[in-house]
């Protein structure tokens, strides 16, 4: 989903949740989700080539679009989850205190 507008990104992690690759953008939030070339790609914005290679790569590729899947499924799990989530907060408003 390369945008030029999205912020952090949850349909990345809906993605990932169904061990789905993703491809997104620098420098849009993509990359605080999306590890390149281990999740899947991450092009540059506004590079319609990037995007048409990245997609063309996963097609043609069934195997590595599956490891992608895979890796974004589990880095999902490790780092994106509600207790993971309330974990950070817990640990920014003690910081705060």
């Amino acid at each position: 989903m390369p945008s030029r507008q999205e912020g952090f990104g949850l349909v990345y992690l809906e993605a990932m949740n169904y061990a789905k690759p993703c491809i997104g953008c620098w420098n849009d939030g993509a990359q605080d989700v999306i590890v390149n070339n281990e999740t899947g790609y991450l092009v540059d914005k506004g590079s319609y080539r990037e995007l048409f290679d990245a997609i063309t790569a996963l097609l043609e590729d069934p195997a590595e679009a599956r490891e992608f899947g895979i890796n974004g499924f589990e880095r999902l799990h490790d780092n994106f989850t509600s207790a993971h989530f309330r974990n950070r907060l817990r640990e920014k408003l003690a910081g705060l205190m």
